[in-house]
Parts: C-alpha cells; sequence; structure tokens
C-alpha cells in the first residue's frame, strides 16, 4: 500500500470539480500515485466530464495527460446501470469535459477516440496509464492488454473499481491478467484503486488471442443503428431553418426512430 496515503490526503478533500464523496477519494488516491512516483505523462482511458483529468492537471503544474473516452459508446451493461446517461447526452458531456480542460493548454490532450484507436496513436510510453473506461469483463480485459504496452517500463499502470459488486467484470478481467503475468506485485488502495509497477523487461502479461478483441457483429450493428436514430435527430435539428421541407422531414423521422427505438 502506499505509505504516504493518509486520511488528510482524501478526507475533506474539497474542490469544486468534485462531485461525488467517492471520486473524492479516488482523486485523492491517484494523486498521491503520481506523486510519490514523480509521474510526468499519463493517459486517463475513461474521462467521461473530465473531472478527474482536470483535478489532477489542476494539483500537479508538470503533469500532462492524454484523455481519452469516445463520448458515444457505453457497453450494455453500463448503460442499463446509468440509466440516467444516455448516447443523446454524449455529445453535450464531452464539450463540458471540453471546456473544463481546456484552460490546461498543451498539457492537455483530449482524444475523442475508441481505447484501441487512442492508443495506436500515442507513440512515446507513458510514466503511467489509468483505466477507468468499459467495465465490462470483455471490455476491460482488452483495455488491460493494449494499454499495459504503453507504460513504460518502471512506469505505473492503475484503475478503479477492483471488487464493486456492480462490476464483477474488472476483478475478474484483472485476476487473469496477473495469472499470465510474473512478477506484478497488485496493490489496491481506498476508493477501489488498484496499481502496479511494470518491471523492466515485462513480457506482455496477456495473450492477444485470448481476446475478444470486437462483440458479436449483430451487437455492434444494433449499436451502430441505435446510435444513428438517437444522434442524427439532434444534428437534424440544426438544418430545420436552413433547408425548406426539413421541418416536417424531421418530424416523421423521429416517429420512424420511436417506433424502431421507443
Amino acid at each position: 500500500m502506499l505509505e504516504n496515503i493518509k486520511p488528510s490526503l482524501t478526507d475533506g478533500y474539497k474542490r469544486s470539480l468534485i462531485d461525488s464523496p467517492s471520486w473524492t477519494i479516488t482523486y485523492g488516491v491517484t494523486e498521491a500515485l503520481i506523486k510519490k512516483f514523480n509521474i510526468k505523462t499519463m493517459a486517463e482511458v475513461g474521462v467521461c466530464r473530465g473531472h478527474h483529468s482536470a483535478h489532477l492537471l489542476e494539483a500537479m503544474p508538470d503533469l500532462n495527460v492524454y484523455s481519452v473516452d469516445p463520448w458515444g459508446y457505453f457497453a450494455d451493461e453500463y448503460e442499463n446501470m446509468y440509466n440516467y446517461h444516455t448516447l443523446a447526452d454524449d455529445e453535450k458531456i464531452y464539450q463540458k469535459a471540453r471546456l473544463l480542460l481546456e484552460p490546461f493548454g498543451k498539457r492537455s490532450t483530449i482524444l475523442r477516440l475508441t481505447s484501441r484507436r487512442a492508443a495506436s496513436l500515442i507513440k512515446e510510453q507513458l510514466d503511467m496509464v489509468y483505466l477507468d473506461a468499459d467495465h465490462s469483463y470483455e471490455g476491460y480485459k482488452d483495455d488491460l492488454n493494449v494499454w499495459w504496452r504503453k507504460v513504460r517500463d518502471g512506469g505505473i499502470f492503475s484503475g478503479r473499481d477492483y471488487g464493486h459488486p456492480q462490476h464483477p467484470g474488472v476483478a475478474r478481467a484483472i485476476d487473469e491478467f496477473l495469472a499470465n503475468s510474473k512478477g506484478l506485485k497488485f496493490n489496491l488502495e481506498a476508493g477501489r484503486v488498484w496499481w502496479l509497477i511494470k518491471p523492466r523487461g515485462a513480457e506482455s502479461a496477456v495473450n492477444e488471442q485470448n481476446f475478444k478483441l470486437k462483440p458479436p457483429l449483430a451487437r455492434r450493428l444494433k449499436r451502430k443503428i441505435k446510435r444513428f436514430f438517437i444522434i442524427a435527430p439532434i444534428k437534424i435539428k440544426f438544418l430545420i431553418k436552413k433547408i425548406p421541407g426539413a421541418k416536417s422531414a424531421y418530424q416523421i423521422f423521429k416517429k420512424t426512430a420511436k417506433k424502431i427505438w421507443p
């Protein structure tokens, strides 16, 4: 466990960026990790509203953060669990996150991409990677394999929600990751934040062939169709006033969308 994580760092830790007591603990633990290991470059995979990235950038002026999130895709179990967050909200959430991170200038790099695509574009080895994206078993284990390769030797690999009763896939994926690894010391902190140090010369911890890299085709098509009928009306409404007859066409489109996705 981290020796320098003390109650004073997490208890009563209040900033305007924090909107959840559980996140208050998480932010304090992550900040302590970064300070302890002198982290300069990191990626946060799974950003949502941007509060965590903003907190870390505000607290540590020498830190550079890649904030990775597609803002447009959630695993089915995530959609069902957080039913207040729909695909129609993604653009608004992204814009709020962008505005929140904008003041940090070049120290903040937003990558509105899928996890795999973002990892392929980041060429440098990172001091730290923090996983808080797809919490399904398949999604989390894929992120473990993909982002493990982006952590430099001696760097920190971390995330949250290990052992969370609503996210059993996280612990399952991590346990398999550790079982296929050698010489990794797993640490679990307050707020269900986990972390480990990547040994020098470490082999890829998980066999790529053991991963389901993509959901079944039918499931992917269903998501794309669902996204189209939810997002398209948002974009179309901005064109209604400019195109003759667009209003009536828009109403027909909305009725069709409701029949397919009530």
